[in-house]
């Protein structure tokens, strides 16, 4: 099994259900160790989208990078994101912040 690093981020209401959601779908490939504090922050771009949620989640999984990173993007899928514009509001953003410290450029 190996030790994961993922981090959500919602900044479209209700931004909480959005990020219980998607740890109800991670939580079915994966043992979730520990989900950090929620976090609100600004966006990046400094322009008029919301504030964003976010968290932090320890995990420890059997899938392969590549078949967890296919799997989150489901994730994101069936909760609505669309990958239509880059840097806007989004329902959902789930990211593999680290997978025991493996460098994997795709």
């Amino acid at each position: 099994m190996a030790e994961v690093i993922l981090g959500l981020g919602s900044n479209i209401s209700p931004k909480a259900k959005h990020l219980v959601s998607a740890l109800k779908k991670i939580s079915e490939k994966c043992d979730i160790k520990a989900i950090s504090n929620l976090y609100s922050s600004l966006s990046l771009l400094k322009d008029n989208q919301e504030n964003y949620f976010n968290i932090t989640t320890i995990v420890s999984t059997d899938l392969s990078p590549e078949q967890l990173l296919n799997f989150v993007k489901s994730i994101e899928l069936s909760l609505g994101r669309t990958f239509a514009e880059k840097w806007k509001s989004r329902i959902i953003d789930i990211d593999i912040l680290d997978y025991e410290n493996i460098i994997f450029n795709t």
